[in-house]
Parts: C-alpha cells; sequence; structure tokens
C-alpha cells in the first residue's frame, strides 16, 4: 500500500448547468493544467464524493488534467440540478458538465456505482470518452452488499411515510455505517437506493459489452462490497487490462493510490 504524502482536498468549484437534463449548479475540482491529452474525469459511487480520489488526484494531477465531481444529491451538488436516479439521466448530467468545462473528450475514472455511469457516458457519447478506469466497478450482475440488501423497493416506501421513517430510520443509518458509509446524511442515503432500484442490470450489462474504448479493471481481492468474481466479469466482456490488488477493500484508489495512478497514466 502506498500514496501520496499530502491528500488533495480543495473546495470544489461550481458551474451552472443548462443542458439536456441538468440545470443548476454543479460542483466539481479542477485540477492539472495539461490541455494537451483528456482529463481524467473521476466519478464517486453510491453515496459518494470527490473527497473519495483525495489520494488518487495528486498522483495524477503533477502531469494531467483531473477533474472531480459531485453528482447530484451527493454533497455539493443540489439533487435538484438533476433530480433522475436514472443512469442514463445520470451520465448526461456528466456529459452537461464536460460541455460546461469546454470539455470535448475525457478518460473516465469511475468508483464503484461510477463505473456504470463512465460506461453509459461511452454509449451515450462514444466520441466523448477515451477510456475507462473501473475501481472496485458495479458488473454485469448484482454484486454482494446488493444481494445481501432487503428489498430496496419496500425500504424506499417507508423512508418516504414519515410515520414509519421513524421506526425504520435508525436501523437504516446503522447498516450504511456498518458497510463503511458514513458522514452522510439522509437524504444521501435515501438518493443512493433509488438510484440502485433504477439500475438496470442487463442493460449495463450490454453496454460493457458494446464498450469500444480502452479500459483498465482494478479491485482488492478483501471487498467486502464486491465480489472478486465482479471485475474478472468486467475484464472478460470488455477486454480490459485487470489489476488486483491483494487488500484494499472497497476502496484501492486510497489504499493504492500511487500504484494505481502511475497505472492510469501508464495507460492512458
Amino acid at each position: 500500500m502506498s500514496h501520496p504524502q499530502h491528500p488533495s482536498d480543495p473546495e470544489p468549484r461550481f458551474v451552472t448547468l443548462n443542458g439536456p437534463r441538468s440545470f443548476g449548479p454543479a460542483a466539481y475540482i479542477d485540477e492539472g493544467d495539461d490541455r494537451s491529452r483528456p482529463p481524467f474525469v473521476m466519478l464517486h459511487g453510491l453515496p459518494g464524493r470527490v473527497r473519495d480520489f483525495r489520494w488518487l488526484a495528486p498522483v495524477l494531477s503533477p502531469t494531467r488534467r483531473a477533474i472531480r465531481v459531485d453528482t447530484p444529491g451527493f454533497a455539493a451538488t443540489p439533487l435538484e440540478t438533476m433530480p433522475s436516479p436514472h443512469e442514463l439521466d445520470r451520465a448526461q448530467f456528466v456529459l452537461d458538465l464536460l460541455d460546461a468545462l469546454e470539455v470535448d473528450r475525457a478518460v473516465m475514472v469511475g468508483h464503484s456505482m461510477g463505473g456504470v455511469l463512465a460506461t453509459a457516458c461511452a454509449d451515450l457519447a462514444p466520441d466523448r470518452v477515451a477510456g475507462i478506469v473501473y475501481i472496485a466497478s458495479t458488473g454485469v450482475r448484482p454484486h454482494r452488499a446488493i444481494r445481501d440488501s432487503p428489498p430496496l423497493i419496500p425500504v424506499i416506501a417507508a423512508l418516504n411515510t414519515p410515520v414509519v421513517n421513524k421506526a425504520v430510520l435508525p436501523a437504516f443509518r446503522k447498516v450504511f455505517a456498518k458497510t463503511g458509509f458514513r458522514g452522510y446524511d439522509d437524504a444521501q442515503m435515501l438518493h443512493s437506493l433509488e438510484c440502485v432500484v433504477a439500475l438496470s442490470f442487463p442493460l449495463h450489462a450490454a453496454r460493457l459489452r458494446r464498450l469500444a474504448v480502452p479500459s483498465l479493471v482494478t479491485w482488492s481481492a478483501d471487498d467486502p462490497m464486491v465480489d472478486n468474481q465482479i471485475g474478472d466479469e468486467i475484464v472478460a466482456v470488455t477486454g480490459g487490462e485487470p489489476m488486483r490488488f491483494p487488500d484494499g477493500r472497497h476502496n484501492p484508489q486510497k489504499a493504492y493510490a500511487n500504484e494505481l495512478g502511475e497505472a492510469i497514466l501508464a495507460r492512458f
């Protein structure tokens, strides 16, 4: 395991979007001055935030531009900017943000459910995506954390019912904390579930099979949320380059930031 001596935690910037799906402010962090090559655009999981790449960004930004995105409903980007939980709408938000930042083409770096957004971006606009880095990513079928969850549609209904909410919410918070998701408010946790329920795994699998850009697929052997086989399956359907770490749990971009960053720079 190794990472830079210090993480990168600048305050996010804001840009106002007026795109096909996105209307309102979007938060992002933009580091690195190289405009000659496609930047790395980092997409967090669910829930997530730009902070999830605070160790990886300083490995990439000295030689390449690195843009971190808060997707709608998480951290500093309000849900109202793009309230839909569907992955194609959320991917269009990413493309709308790239338009606002005058980025024509990018390498997408997707952590966990961020891999779904990266893949959807490539499917919606193949000419805009130069490659994809999958980090502990969602794959062609539900992974362990989803399979082991209670039925999510009744949970969402309960959380949206004020009387039931008071009884259910404390247990719900404990489940999120136990799986390592701390520091998120109730609205962010609820929207995470809505996005998971909205995801069609068959459609995501089909997009992975259509992927026509180079990819790097990385995961940790001790990931408690995503089965090891998921990474192997993404490699099999995309032809991507595999990179498996012995540990690092669900966040190899933190535990192995130096090694992963060097591999990304070498690949793209």
